[in-house]
């Protein structure tokens, strides 16, 4: 799966296909991102992964004003966050999606959710930075 995003689909969840060739452990890979020659995957049994890059984040709130790990300054999509998941309107739509969702007294949920962080297999030096291929 490739996916592009940019300042206005910064905060979306996209639906795995569940034909997707999977891992030998049995899971999907839902994305794979390449930065400054590092590359991370991440590979799921959930049916979703939800794509965020801190488009609230906002310089004139208070609360983004404090200094981060080592003085950092956070900045509006400055970062990427990916989120394993279910579908966000599976509960409103059982039928399309075969669950609803919601967890009742006695049942149990889990999904595996795999981080790798490696070298980036391919050429880095056409992507000068993080910050300019998510803009």
């Amino acid at each position: 799966m490739f996916l592009f995003f940019n300042r206005r689909n910064s905060d979306l969840n996209y639906c795995i296909d569940s034909s997707a060739a999977k891992t030998s452990g049995g899971l999907a890979l839902a994305a794979r991102v390449q930065c400054d020659g590092l590359e991370m995957a991440v590979e799921t049994s959930a049916p979703g992964i939800q794509l965020y890059c801190g488009g609230g984040i906002s310089q004139e709130n208070p609360q983004w004003q404090q200094p981060g790990k080592d003085d950092a300054v956070y900045r509006r999509y400055g970062a990427l966050c990916l989120e394993t998941q279910n579908y966000p309107d599976a509960v409103n739509h059982a039928e399309a999606f075969g669950h609803d969702s919601i967890l009742r007294p006695g049942e149990s949920y889990e999904h595996t959710a795999v981080y790798t962080f490696s070298d980036a297999v391919s050429n880095v030096d056409s992507f000068k930075s993080c910050e300019e291929r998510v803009v």
